[in-house]
């Protein structure tokens, strides 16, 4: 398990992030390749016009964002329009839908959260599988980011990736993961990454993540679930239009990769009836799951969950291990924002071991 601690402003710990990996460009240039090959299919003037775009905003909301980009960009010595597409690939497909020739490959995790009034082990717990390509299987890491001035948080991570591209949670002990929805409502704003990278470098509470996801333009195509050390879990399905918001003070919430809200659950983006069958039975496995639970989950029952295999879908997905533009779960985390810290596997979360993390 790959542990790198980053201190300074956002270009320092952008910059920090490649020359204490470089080791690793390798691996990160054959990432850039596969994306070089599906970006080929759109053309470039389209693509360095959305770049424009997007940078112009980032500029205005979260310059923070383009230091780190810059600063990983030059230390790897990678073009920094390389490092920003992939940050952005799944928004770029959402632009272009319903074209065929959008098909990049689509993280399919499942996240939920759980808080009770009382539990044998665990009152609040944040759970996230994380579903990618499986290239990115050995680039993971994870980050403790150190801002001057604000927050400290881990961030879990993928070398090459900015600001917190799956999940994190800060020393305040607020919790936050995303899952990817394909979606028919994205437009200019700021993309889950930067968005949860603001959240745990500033707040520590549910409202405040709730009320920011509120004030700032959103990219939209995917979902957020948070909770906090007091108890609070919520969810936000976002589009660039609309979010829908859920808060609760007990009880649980999931994500999979479909819309569920009736604000925004026709702006799902069907690409295949197998990928929504599975979103949905993914969903629908652990409702049952957290509905039936009384005192609350232990570390033992949530790891269970996480590794659940079905007959013909699963939460824990396996694949190929030699085919690196298939998907499959990478890795597994489960947050326990009263202790301020993670369980983390690497792998599958049926077979590896959990590891615990805390500041």
């Amino acid at each position: 398990m790959l542990i790198v601690d980053l201190a300074g402003n956002h270009y320092e710990m952008g910059y920090q992030h490649g020359s204490k990996l470089i080791q690793y460009r390798p691996g990160l240039l054959r990432l850039i390749a596969e994306y070089r090959q599906m970006f080929a299919l759109y053309p470039h003037d389209v693509l360095n016009r959305i770049i424009d775009e997007v940078t112009d905003l980032l500029l205005i909301y979260s310059p923070q964002t383009l230091d780190m980009l810059k600063g990983i960009a030059d230390s790897f010595g990678v073009p920094l329009k390389d490092i920003f597409l992939i940050r952005i690939a799944s928004y770029i497909e959402d632009r272009f839908s319903p074209s065929p020739k959008s098909q990049n490959q689509d993280g399919e995790c499942t996240t939920w959260a759980i808080s009770t009034q009382k539990s044998r082990q665990n009152r609040i717990i944040l759970a996230k599988n994380r579903d990618f390509l499986i290239l990115i299987k050995g680039l993971q890491v994870i980050f403790r980011c150190k801002t001057k001035g604000q927050l400290e948080y881990f961030s879990i991570n993928s070398i090459g990736s900015c600001n917190v591209s799956s999940s994190g949670i800060n020393a305040a002990g607020l919790a936050i993961a995303d899952t990817r929805v394909p979606s028919l409502d994205a437009g200019l704003g700021l993309p889950r990454f930067s968005l949860m990278m603001h959240i745990l470098e500033n707040f520590s509470s549910v409202r405040e993540t709730i009320d920011f996801l509120k004030s700032v333009p959103r990219m939209g195509g995917g979902n957020l679930i948070f909770a906090d050390a007091k108890g609070n879990i919520g969810k936000a399905e976002v589009g660039f239009e609309s979010v829908e918001i859920t808060q609760k003070g007990l009880g649980y919430v999931v994500s999979t990769n479909h819309f569920e809200g009736p604000s925004i659950r026709e702006k799902y983006r069907k690409k295949g009836e197998e990928e929504e069958k599975h979103s949905k039975y993914r969903y629908e496995r652990v409702t049952q799951t957290l509905s039936n639970v009384s005192e609350g989950m232990d570390l033992d029952a949530a790891i269970k969950l996480m590794s659940h295999h079905g007959e013909k879908f699963a939460i824990c997905r396996h694949s190929s291990i030699t085919g690196s533009k298939e998907t499959a779960t990478i890795s597994s985390t489960i947050f326990l924002p009263e202790r301020r810290g993670f369980y983390h596997c690497e792998g599958f979360p049926c077979e590896e071991i959990f590891q615990w993390i805390s500041f």
